[in-house]
């Protein structure tokens, strides 16, 4: 008799013919397997005295029962990819567009199967947790999965938790290493100020926003005034009118963010809420740079310095409002809004930046660093609540579960957004700095600026600071993280 699965074909003798749903069900799940060993596709076991049992114990040890298999699963690297592999195969809405962790998994490892893929961890499992001849039956039936890849990943999630630690600070000595350098410093610095703030008597919790209406025309001549403010390059107007004229700026009255992006099309735009009041200027002025850095220099890829034009315009544009007759009450809320926006980037992704300068400093992120570090954090969370500083529900802490669960979730963020994973860092980096430039700005500072926003695919970090040398305190960033 003969049993056809997919391109696979087994004789088996009468006497297995019993047997041919639970031979069809082995073969099923371990097709690659088999297929490995049967160049001609053909199996024949039509002799009484082997057993298809019997055949596929003897190809699952020849298959699995060597050393290279058992030196590759003794190291941590190897077991780290397997571990993220499978929750990027398994995760959808990955963004692939600039995401180098999905092209180094999903590329690099592209030729391992699901099979070979679940074959290997469960091997693992058995290898600490049993008997190769007890892996050899789950690979029959391969039953209660879950049980296994739970404890896989309870094993490996901080090994890979620091295998994707090591991609994303590689990248970004790639691409940008001045902010390995660098983002001890700032992180120290919004460390404070942001408990400064949740300890401050008269913290703003929601900003008030009586905004002024403005027509299109009014809209458009602040452009245009703004432009001659800082003396902008003529073709910057031009450049406006060409998204005008292009339907390449659009609004939607019904949201609230602005972004410039490619839009499905592949044409980059300029996507905005509500734009026909002042803070629908300020925010424009903030993406109409962007556009600029990507017109004139290409996509900007360096994160770090991505925000600094951007960022340094909104401050002349709240400058330029003053001057234009607005009252302070616009002025100072819409100064406020960036120094909220950096707050809440830096509580969200604190715990983040502290692992990155870790793995900087150390080399690894370890539970002990992660217990010690929440320790610390729930000691200043009761004392702002002791100083009814912040507000937050009561729960009970579980450290081991939580700092598990903060990993987990941190891997799924890696993998799903690759360095975008720390996207909010620019946005601090570049306050920052530009509150350094504008503290000591000369007659040359907007006009540098201007070169930045134009050349930004170009630059890097030294660059900058080397353009506003006179504008930036003079020592060198060396303060460490409390």
């Amino acid at each position: 008799m003969k049993i056809k699965v997919d391109e696979l074909e087994v004789i088996i003798s009468d006497k297995q013919t019993t047997d041919v749903n639970r031979i069809k069900k082995i073969i099923k799940n371990n097709y690659e397997l088999l297929s490995g060993f049967t160049p001609d596709n053909i199996i024949d076991i039509s002799d009484d005295d082997i057993e298809f049992e019997k055949f596929f114990n003897h190809i699952a040890n020849v298959g699995y029962n060597d050393e290279y298999i058992k030196e590759y699963l003794n190291d941590a690297n190897f077991l780290s990819v397997f571990y993220i592999l499978t929750l990027a195969r398994s995760i959808t809405h990955v963004d692939t567009t600039h995401n180098n962790i999905v092209d180094v998994i999903m590329k690099g490892y592209a030729n391992i199967s699901d099979e070979q893929l679940t074959s290997l961890i469960a091997y693992k499992y058995f290898e600490t947790n049993g008997t190769f001849p007890e892996f050899i039956e789950y690979l029959k039936y391969r039953e209660n999965y879950e049980k296994i890849f739970e404890w896989f990943k309870n094993t490996y999630r901080w090994d890979a938790y620091n295998w994707l630690l090591n991609v994303i600070v590689t990248s970004l000595k790639i691409t940008d290493k001045d902010i390995v350098q660098q983002m001890e410093y700032i992180v120290s610095i919004w460390d404070d100020r942001t408990i400064k703030y949740l300890t401050s008597a008269n913290k703003e919790k929601n900003l008030n926003k009586s905004n002024i209406k403005i027509s299109n025309q009014e809209f458009d001549n602040l452009i245009y005034e703004f432009f001659q403010y800082i003396n902008a390059p003529t073709k910057w107007a031009n450049i406006y009118n060409n998204l005008k004229e292009k339907g390449l700026i659009e609004e939607n009255a019904d949201c609230t963010y602005y972004q410039c992006r490619k839009d499905n099309d592949g044409i980059y735009k300029i996507f905005i809420g509500n734009g026909n009041n002042i803070e629908g200027f300020y925010n424009f002025i903030h993406e109409f740079i962007h556009y600029i850095s990507i017109e004139d220099a290409l996509l900007v890829k360096k994160i770090v310095i991505s925000e600094v034009p951007s960022i340094f315009f909104e401050y002349i544009a709240v400058e330029f409002l003053k001057g234009k007759g607005y009252t302070s009450e616009i002025s100072s809320w819409l100064s406020k809004e960036r120094e909220l926006n950096n707050y809440e980037i830096y509580i969200s992704q604190s715990n983040l930046y502290d692992d990155l300068i870790t793995y900087i400093k150390h080399g690894k992120v370890t539970t002990e660093h992660k217990i010690l570090m929440y320790k610390k954090q729930i000691e200043l969370i009761e004392q702002l609540k002791s100083k009814k500083a912040i507000y937050i529900d009561e729960k009970e802490y579980n450290i081991e579960k939580d700092i598990n669960k903060a990993c987990d979730e941190t891997i799924i963020l890696f993998i799903r957004e690759g360095l975008r994973a720390i996207s909010g860092y620019q946005y601090l980096y570049a306050t920052y700095i530009n509150e350094q430039i504008l503290q000591n700005r000369n007659a040359n500072t907007i006009d540098n600026m201007i070169y930045i926003a134009e050349n930004l695919g170009k630059l890097h970090i030294k660059d900058i600071l080397e353009l506003f040398k006179d504008n930036i305190q003079s020592e060198k960033p060396t303060k460490a993280r409390k």
